[in-house]
């Protein structure tokens, strides 16, 4: 975030989507997302971007959320084994504190094999818990795992959301898709060097440098 604060403009979804990305002098003009609802978030990321005042979007899995009842959830599906979620009231917080909630579904399903009434379902409903939760409009959804295809995309818009983001790595072009915006997503394998890397444009290397580790298991 550091390197970020001295060699870009970090920007939310919402400016992005108006086009102030565009009209930016600075070198790079970025947004910052998290997937899923992992208490990370809230325990790391969050100090820190209140640190630098930058604003950012957590896309929160809904099923997933501890309601304050001091429990963890490590079995859910979807997400990696082990790792706590943050809770409502953590939520709640962050929310007031420039970061914007969206959905990721109630639940963390592959879209691509759900029935049209299932997967509207699930998008409408977090739609509302979000919005109930945190006393503003849910207008922003990430697919889960990246997966969709021009149905979801589709169920997406007639549910009323406002964008959707997807895992495919490219820059924010001029003719942005709302409802396929890209990510150059960051994996724990990655280093400082390779974060440096892919935001000078480096993606094929950094896909290339992800499938070797894992190939030699260095992940």
């Amino acid at each position: 975030m550091s390197y970020l604060k001295a060699h870009a403009r970090v920007i939310s979804l919402d400016a992005m989507l108006n086009g102030q990305c565009r009209h930016s002098t600075a070198p790079l003009t970025c947004a910052i997302t998290f997937d899923d609802g992992y208490v990370g978030v809230y325990e790391h990321a969050y100090p820190i971007l209140r640190r630098y005042d930058f604003p950012a979007i957590l896309y929160v899995t809904t099923s997933g959320l501890d309601r304050d009842r001091g429990e963890r959830f490590y079995t859910i599906p979807g997400f990696f084994p082990g790792e706590p979620t943050v809770t409502w009231a953590q939520v709640q917080e962050m929310s007031s504190e420039r970061m914007n909630i969206g959905s990721h579904l109630c639940h963390h399903l592959d879209m691509r094999g759900l029935r049209p009434d299932v997967g509207m379902e699930e998008l409408m409903r977090s739609k509302e818990i979000i919005t109930q939760q945190v006393g503003a409009p849910c207008k922003h959804f990430a697919y889960p795992f990246g997966l969709f295809n021009d149905q979801n995309v589709d169920w997406v818009r007639k549910c009323g959301y406002e964008s959707a983001v997807t895992v495919r790595h490219s820059v924010v072009a001029d003719n942005l898709d709302p409802f396929r915006i890209p990510r150059m997503g960051l994996a724990p394998m990655d280093s400082f060097a390779d974060f440096v890397g892919m935001l000078r444009g480096d993606l094929d290397y950094l896909l290339v440098v992800r499938k070797v580790r894992q190939i030699l298991g260095l992940v």
